[in-house]
Protein backbone atom coordinates (compact mmCIF):
# COMPACT_ATOMS: atom_id res chain seq x y z
CA UNK A 1 0.00 0.00 0.00
CA UNK A 2 1.39 3.40 -0.99
CA UNK A 3 1.68 5.89 1.84
CA UNK A 4 0.67 9.42 0.92
CA UNK A 5 2.90 12.25 2.15
CA UNK A 6 1.65 14.29 5.07
CA UNK A 7 -0.14 17.46 3.92
CA UNK A 8 1.74 19.63 6.40
CA UNK A 9 5.09 18.27 5.29
CA UNK A 10 4.23 18.88 1.63
CA UNK A 11 3.15 22.44 2.36
CA UNK A 12 6.32 23.04 4.35
CA UNK A 13 8.50 21.84 1.50
CA UNK A 14 6.59 23.97 -0.99
CA UNK A 15 7.08 27.03 1.25
CA UNK A 16 10.79 26.32 1.65
CA UNK A 17 11.16 26.26 -2.11
CA UNK A 18 9.38 29.59 -2.62
CA UNK A 19 11.45 31.82 -4.96
CA UNK A 20 10.76 34.84 -2.73
CA UNK A 21 11.97 33.04 0.39
CA UNK A 22 15.04 31.72 -1.39
CA UNK A 23 15.81 35.23 -2.64
CA UNK A 24 15.55 36.69 0.86
CA UNK A 25 17.75 33.97 2.27
CA UNK A 26 20.31 34.69 -0.44
CA UNK A 27 20.37 38.40 0.42
CA UNK A 28 20.73 37.69 4.13
CA UNK A 29 23.52 35.21 3.46
CA UNK A 30 25.30 37.68 1.15
CA UNK A 31 25.07 40.47 3.75
CA UNK A 32 26.30 38.15 6.50
CA UNK A 33 29.24 36.99 4.40
CA UNK A 34 30.38 40.54 3.67
CA UNK A 35 29.98 41.40 7.33
CA UNK A 36 32.24 38.54 8.35
CA UNK A 37 35.00 38.50 5.70
CA UNK A 38 36.31 42.06 6.30
CA UNK A 39 36.26 41.55 10.07
CA UNK A 40 38.37 38.38 9.98
CA UNK A 41 40.84 39.92 7.54
CA UNK A 42 39.98 37.90 4.45
CA UNK A 43 39.03 41.12 2.65
CA UNK A 44 40.71 44.51 3.31
CA UNK A 45 38.18 46.63 5.21
CA UNK A 46 39.38 49.88 3.55
CA UNK A 47 38.13 48.53 0.20
CA UNK A 48 35.41 46.16 1.43
CA UNK A 49 33.76 47.68 4.52
CA UNK A 50 31.46 45.40 6.57
CA UNK A 51 27.76 45.39 5.76
CA UNK A 52 26.93 47.13 9.05
CA UNK A 53 29.32 50.01 8.21
CA UNK A 54 27.73 50.37 4.77
CA UNK A 55 24.23 50.45 6.30
CA UNK A 56 25.26 53.07 8.87
CA UNK A 57 26.87 55.28 6.22
CA UNK A 58 23.81 54.94 3.99
CA UNK A 59 21.51 55.93 6.87
CA UNK A 60 23.66 59.00 7.58
CA UNK A 61 23.68 60.01 3.90
CA UNK A 62 19.91 59.59 3.73
CA UNK A 63 19.52 62.48 6.18
CA UNK A 64 21.30 64.91 3.88
CA UNK A 65 19.24 66.70 1.19
CA UNK A 66 22.22 66.63 -1.16
CA UNK A 67 22.08 62.86 -1.18
CA UNK A 68 18.52 62.78 -2.49
CA UNK A 69 19.32 65.42 -5.12
CA UNK A 70 22.21 63.30 -6.36
CA UNK A 71 20.03 60.19 -6.15
CA UNK A 72 17.35 61.84 -8.29
CA UNK A 73 19.91 62.93 -10.87
CA UNK A 74 21.27 59.39 -11.01
CA UNK A 75 17.80 57.95 -11.59
CA UNK A 76 17.10 60.57 -14.26
CA UNK A 77 20.34 59.74 -16.06
CA UNK A 78 19.56 56.04 -15.81
CA UNK A 79 16.08 56.52 -17.31
CA UNK A 80 17.45 58.64 -20.18
CA UNK A 81 20.15 56.06 -20.89
CA UNK A 82 17.60 53.25 -20.84
CA UNK A 83 15.36 55.17 -23.23
CA UNK A 84 18.21 55.79 -25.67
CA UNK A 85 19.23 52.14 -25.53
CA UNK A 86 15.62 51.06 -26.12
CA UNK A 87 15.26 53.34 -29.15
CA UNK A 88 18.54 52.09 -30.56
CA UNK A 89 17.46 48.47 -30.06
CA UNK A 90 14.09 49.16 -31.72
CA UNK A 91 15.71 50.92 -34.69
CA UNK A 92 18.22 48.10 -35.08
CA UNK A 93 15.44 45.51 -35.02
CA UNK A 94 13.36 47.51 -37.52
CA UNK A 95 16.26 47.71 -39.93
CA UNK A 96 17.01 44.03 -39.48
CA UNK A 97 13.39 43.15 -40.31
CA UNK A 98 13.33 45.45 -43.35
CA UNK A 99 14.57 42.63 -45.59
CA UNK A 100 11.80 40.36 -44.33
CA UNK A 101 9.17 42.99 -45.12
CA UNK A 102 10.60 43.48 -48.61
CA UNK A 103 10.45 39.74 -49.25
CA UNK A 104 6.92 39.64 -47.81
CA UNK A 105 5.84 42.35 -50.24
CA UNK A 106 7.33 40.40 -53.14
CA UNK A 107 5.51 37.22 -52.11
CA UNK A 108 2.21 39.11 -51.69
CA UNK A 109 2.52 40.74 -55.11
CA UNK A 110 3.28 37.43 -56.79
CA UNK A 111 0.32 35.75 -55.09
CA UNK A 112 -2.06 38.57 -56.00
CA UNK A 113 -0.81 38.59 -59.60
CA UNK A 114 -1.36 34.84 -59.85
CA UNK A 115 -4.96 35.32 -58.70
CA UNK A 116 -5.46 38.05 -61.30
CA UNK A 117 -4.28 35.79 -64.13
CA UNK A 118 -6.98 33.18 -63.37
CA UNK A 119 -10.00 33.77 -65.64
CA UNK A 120 -13.12 34.72 -63.69
CA UNK A 121 -15.79 32.61 -65.42
CA UNK A 122 -18.23 29.79 -64.81
CA UNK A 123 -15.43 27.23 -64.91
CA UNK A 124 -13.21 28.86 -62.24
CA UNK A 125 -15.48 30.77 -59.89
CA UNK A 126 -16.52 27.60 -58.03
CA UNK A 127 -13.14 25.84 -58.11
CA UNK A 128 -10.91 25.83 -55.01
CA UNK A 129 -7.92 28.16 -54.94
CA UNK A 130 -5.59 25.21 -54.42
CA UNK A 131 -6.87 23.77 -57.71
CA UNK A 132 -6.43 26.97 -59.69
CA UNK A 133 -9.89 28.43 -59.19
CA UNK A 134 -11.47 31.47 -57.57
CA UNK A 135 -14.01 29.87 -55.24
CA UNK A 136 -14.73 31.83 -52.07
CA UNK A 137 -12.68 30.70 -49.09
CA UNK A 138 -13.82 30.40 -45.50
CA UNK A 139 -13.92 33.69 -43.60
CA UNK A 140 -10.47 33.07 -42.10
CA UNK A 141 -9.00 32.39 -45.52
CA UNK A 142 -6.50 29.73 -46.55
CA UNK A 143 -3.15 29.81 -44.75
CA UNK A 144 0.10 28.23 -45.87
CA UNK A 145 3.82 28.59 -45.23
CA UNK A 146 6.21 29.41 -48.06
CA UNK A 147 9.99 29.72 -48.20
CA UNK A 148 11.90 32.58 -49.80
CA UNK A 149 15.63 33.34 -49.56
CA UNK A 150 15.93 30.77 -46.80
CA UNK A 151 13.21 32.41 -44.68
CA UNK A 152 9.70 31.27 -43.83
CA UNK A 153 6.58 33.36 -44.45
CA UNK A 154 2.94 32.74 -43.52
CA UNK A 155 0.64 33.50 -46.46
CA UNK A 156 -3.10 33.98 -45.93
CA UNK A 157 -5.40 34.18 -48.97
CA UNK A 158 -9.02 35.27 -48.61
CA UNK A 159 -11.61 35.32 -51.42
CA UNK A 160 -15.14 36.52 -50.69
CA UNK A 161 -18.19 36.85 -52.94
CA UNK A 162 -19.52 40.41 -53.19
CA UNK A 163 -22.51 39.95 -55.51
CA UNK A 164 -24.33 37.11 -57.27
CA UNK A 165 -26.57 36.55 -60.27
CA UNK A 166 -30.12 37.70 -59.40
CA UNK A 167 -32.83 35.11 -58.79
CA UNK A 168 -34.80 34.23 -61.89
CA UNK A 169 -31.79 34.70 -64.14
CA UNK A 170 -29.77 31.88 -65.68
CA UNK A 171 -27.09 30.66 -63.27
CA UNK A 172 -28.88 32.42 -60.40
CA UNK A 173 -26.87 32.64 -57.20
CA UNK A 174 -23.48 32.29 -58.92
CA UNK A 175 -20.94 34.95 -57.88
CA UNK A 176 -20.40 37.87 -60.26
CA UNK A 177 -17.88 39.90 -58.23
CA UNK A 178 -15.32 38.98 -55.58
CA UNK A 179 -12.86 40.60 -53.19
CA UNK A 180 -9.32 39.28 -52.81
CA UNK A 181 -7.06 39.76 -49.81
CA UNK A 182 -3.49 38.47 -49.49
CA UNK A 183 -1.60 38.87 -46.21
CA UNK A 184 2.02 37.80 -45.84
CA UNK A 185 3.75 37.72 -42.45
CA UNK A 186 7.36 36.72 -41.73
CA UNK A 187 7.41 33.63 -39.51
CA UNK A 188 9.69 35.50 -37.10
CA UNK A 189 7.48 38.60 -36.91
CA UNK A 190 6.97 40.08 -33.47
CA UNK A 191 4.52 42.88 -34.35
CA UNK A 192 1.59 43.35 -36.70
CA UNK A 193 3.47 46.10 -38.54
CA UNK A 194 5.56 43.45 -40.30
CA UNK A 195 2.55 42.01 -42.16
CA UNK A 196 2.05 43.05 -45.79
CA UNK A 197 -1.61 43.14 -46.95
CA UNK A 198 -2.88 43.60 -50.51
CA UNK A 199 -6.55 43.95 -51.51
CA UNK A 200 -8.33 44.01 -54.86
CA UNK A 201 -11.69 43.29 -56.50
CA UNK A 202 -12.73 41.44 -59.65
CA UNK A 203 -15.99 40.91 -61.49
CA UNK A 204 -17.23 38.83 -64.40
CA UNK A 205 -17.68 40.55 -67.73
CA UNK A 206 -21.17 39.09 -68.31
CA UNK A 207 -23.85 38.46 -65.70
CA UNK A 208 -25.12 34.90 -65.83
CA UNK A 209 -23.68 32.09 -67.94
CA UNK A 210 -20.55 33.20 -69.80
Amino acid sequence: MTQLPDAGTTAGRAGARSPVLLGLLGLVGFAGLFELLPRIGVLPSEYFPPTSAIATALADEGQRPEFWVAFGQTIETWIIGLGIASLFTYALGANTRADDRELAMTIAQKRMESLRTIPFNTQTRMVEVSSGGLKATIAEGVTETVESAGRSFIVNTQIQDMSTVPMGEPDAGAPTSKTFRVAVTPATATTGFETVILNTQRSTQVVGIN
